[in-house]
């Protein structure tokens, strides 16, 4: 409980409210105490002057209290010449005068518990006729000041509390579309993915988190559906070639053919095996967004270096529109993706191919054209597909594991580019490799 995101909001959120209410508090009850104290020093200093202005001509005074002010009047000797009728006896009972007009706060036990704010004034011109003292009880203050702090402290703990329901029941409600998402995910078996949460439909984070999740899962559902078809399609492209060497050797062995037969058999096979465990290997690394070893490569040199073995091979090759043509990546994945354009064009031209390179600012282009068939628009993006071939392509004599285009595919879109196909002009087939050109060529 107390780790759980919603304790710890509503825990954060008392707190600080009792923080700043407590500061506010305190900050309101130091206003009102001075400002209630600075009011009855202003009475005080107001009936001050007025029992100075009421002084008779025969130097009589006449003193009056009255609004828990009182006052007393005494002589240069230290007697007690007029009283207000709160005060009792005849003593005097304020200090003696230290200045023309004097200020401070007195307790005046003969008449109450109370603190009173205090003036003392001279009367006549050298106080010849004694000093008036006028006092006013804080009794008010102090009854006011008590009643805002025990106010506070009623209501601060009161509106905590509800501030801390309120909270835990905001965030509960707010955390409840996410509590589903994990029950949801908590039961979860191996086909998970084939599963989805709830969404809340709230367009808040929540929900946007529950769409997301989603997302995942239907990424994680195309994945684990591609895995599956490829891990049966690579168990049947193997099972193939080691079936047909398991039998070349036993029929071998039973009839007793020549060795030279066998082996060359045997070697085909093993060719053949060799391939497809290493386009395996190609396209699991790419699977796996293994990091490129990024370098600068001229994608015309490597153009050539590629072409060059075709060519002792027999197959007629036209390399006169290569041009200048720079990259940033991996020069052994990027020459894999070109060998098997080539490669693809050779089995399918009927006399010539024609390879080209170049660059257009921000791309560095290879493009690999061929005179043969060509492929019909219905299955442009199939022949990207992982062991798909078509149907004058699906001989095993003709070679090829149905994975060289899926692997052009895929190295092309790890450097950020693609690998399109189109018709070339007086029929055939125009494969086109694209990847981000290097800066100085941009």
């Amino acid at each position: 409980m107390t780790r759980s995101v919603r304790f710890r909001i509503t825990a954060l959120a008392m707190a600080t409210f009792v923080v700043v209410a407590v500061l506010s508090g305190a900050a309101l009850l130091l206003v009102q105490r001075r400002t209630l104290t600075e009011n009855v020093d202003d009475a005080v200093e107001q009936r001050a002057a007025d029992l100075v202005a009421l002084v008779g001509s025969d130097g009589d005074l006449q003193l009056t209290g009255g609004d828990d002010i009182v006052a007393q009047v005494v002589d240069g000797r230290g007697r007690v010449v007029a009283a207000s009728a709160e005060l009792p006896g005849d003593d005097p009972l304020f200090p003696a005068l230290d200045g023309e007009l004097d200020r401070g706060t007195t307790r005046l036990p003969e008449v109450d518990e109370a603190r009173y704010v205090s003036v003392a004034v001279e009367l006549g011109a050298t106080g010849e006729r004694g000093v008036l003292h006028v006092a006013g009880s804080l009794d008010d203050v102090e009854e006011a000041t008590a009643e805002l702090l025990a106010a506070l402290g009623i209501g601060i703990p009161v509106v905590v509390a509800l501030l801390g329901a309120s909270v835990w029941i905001f965030v509960g409600r707010t955390l409840r579309p996410v509590e589903l998402i994990r029950r949801e995910v908590s039961g979860f078996g191996p086909d998970g993915w084939r599963r989805r949460v709830p969404e809340p439909g709230t367009g808040d984070e929540v929900d946007r988190l529950a769409r997301t999740m989603n997302d995942m899962l239907a990424r994680l559902a195309l994945s684990a559906e591609r895995q599956r078809r490829f891990v049966d399609d690579a168990s049947h492209e193997l099972r193939s070639p080691l079936t047909r060497l398991r039998t070349t050797v036993e029929v071998a062995l039973r009839q007793a053919v020549p060795a030279d037969e066998v082996l060359a058999e045997v070697h085909r096979d093993l060719v053949e095996l060799s391939s497809l465990v290493e386009d395996l290997l190609v396209l699991a690394r790419t699977d796996a967004d293994v990091p490129l070893r990024r370098a600068e490569v001229d994608l015309d040199v490597l153009t050539f270096d590629v072409v060059r073995p075709f060519r002792q091979r027999g197959v007629v090759i036209d390399t006169t529109g290569i041009s200048a043509a720079r990259c940033i990546g991996d020069e052994r994945l990027l020459r894999r993706a070109v060998e098997n354009l080539v490669r693809n064009a050779a089995h399918h031209a009927s006399h010539r191919v024609e390879v080209s390179a170049g660059g257009d600012g921000r791309w560095a282009v290879v493009e690999v054209c061929d005179d043969g068939s060509g492929v019909p628009t219905a299955e442009r993006a199939r022949i990207f597909e992982r062991f798909a071939r078509l149907d004058d392509g699906r001989s095993r004599d003709a070679g090829g594991t149905g994975l060289g285009l899926a692997i052009a595919q895929d190295i092309a879109r790890v450097h950020g580019g693609e690998v399109t196909v189109g018709d070339r002009p007086g029929g055939g087939a125009a494969f086109r490799l694209s990847v981000p050109a290097a800066a100085e060529h941009r």
